[in-house]
């Protein structure tokens, strides 16, 4: 399912992206100043080379259209930045995005994509959180509050004698 913010989003690109240049420069809403090209992001060109380099390799093998275009998508998929570090996932963000806007992906598969990029970025910014010590003082904890899941663990340890328990 889609979100409808995000179609609205795409929508409003697509009419951006496909106005004349005249209309561009008539609404005062849309900069038609020629800025750096997406192509400029290190991450979106290695993303759109690889791309390239697997559709003209499908096609000189005579591979249809379709089959060409989904070798394309899988290397240009296979070339997005691993998702281990802040400037990582924004590239990846990035390069979903271009892809999204070029019609290289189907919008479920874009949702999808930047569904694992939040949930990445969430596991980022939990494990980089700051620690602080416990009022004992033995182990560090994480800054957040534990859950009551996680403070109301009264499980006793087993007796440390085994036949104790027997005699019982």
């Amino acid at each position: 399912m889609t979100n409808p913010g995000m179609t609205q989003l795409r929508m409003a690109v697509v009419k951006a992206l496909t106005q004349p240049s005249a209309e561009r420069r008539a609404d005062p809403v849309i900069d038609a100043s020629p800025g750096p090209s997406p192509l400029d992001h290190p991450a979106i060109a290695l993303c759109m080379d690889a791309y390239e380099r697997a559709r003209l390799s499908a096609r000189s093998r005579h591979k249809s259209e379709y089959e060409s275009s989904q070798e394309a998508l899988a290397a240009y998929k296979a070339a997005m930045p691993a998702l281990i570090s802040r400037q990582n996932i924004s590239d990846y963000i990035a390069c979903v995005a271009y892809a999204d806007l070029r019609d290289l992906l189907d919008a479920s598969d874009a949702d999808h994509l930047l569904s694992i990029a939040r949930t990445a970025r969430l596991l980022h910014t939990a494990r980089s959180a700051p620690m602080r010590k416990s009022s004992s003082g033995a182990h560090p904890s994480p800054s957040a509050p534990a859950s009551p899941a996680t403070t109301q663990n009264n499980v006793e340890s087993p007796p440390s004698d085994p036949q104790a328990t027997q005699n019982s």
